[in-house]
């Protein structure tokens, strides 16, 4: 048998692999579980927490999968990221998730500047006129130099 994977009989014409139980210290399985705790984490966070900790426990791949109502893929990623980058993986995604920006970061800075430039001036030009000369619409214009709305006041 290899070292990294055991070989038991689940049904007479299958095998099921069984890795190793993840090994984790002391102090991940506090964070996890603290993590787990709280009140605000996004639930996908959760899940994967739980995953962890399941594995940390022993159980196999499909069982974990099984139990907490995930694939069997899913588990093997995250024994595979906990292992290679820690348990504190759970609680981000990988880059490039998400949906991607419709407007290029450089025009979303091209504004901001527009419009942080007019109020230093004193001119303060409107959403609409900014979106306008920008050729956006009046909401993603404004969506953009929301944020700058607090630093503009103080």
């Amino acid at each position: 048998m290899s070292p990294r994977a055991l070989v038991r009989a689940h049904r007479p014409h299958a095998f099921v692999i069984l890795m190793p139980p993840l090994r984790l210290t002391a102090r991940d399985r506090e964070w996890l579980e603290t993590f787990l705790s709280l009140r605000r984490v996004p639930a996908r966070f959760k899940a994967r927490a739980r995953i962890v900790l399941a594995l940390a426990a022993g159980e196999p791949d499909r069982a974990v999968a099984r139990k907490l109502g995930v694939s069997r893929q899913t588990v093997a990623l995250w024994r595979t990221r906990a292992r290679a980058h820690g348990v504190q993986t759970v609680a981000s995604d990988a880059p490039g998730r998400g949906r991607k920006p419709m407007i290029p970061a450089a025009k979303r800075q091209a504004v901001r500047r527009a419009w942080l430039e007019s109020h230093r001036r004193g001119c303060r030009l409107s959403v609409r006129a900014l979106a306008s000369t920008f050729g956006l619409s009046s909401s993603t214009a404004h969506r953009i130099v929301e944020p700058l709305f607090a630093v503009v006041r103080e």
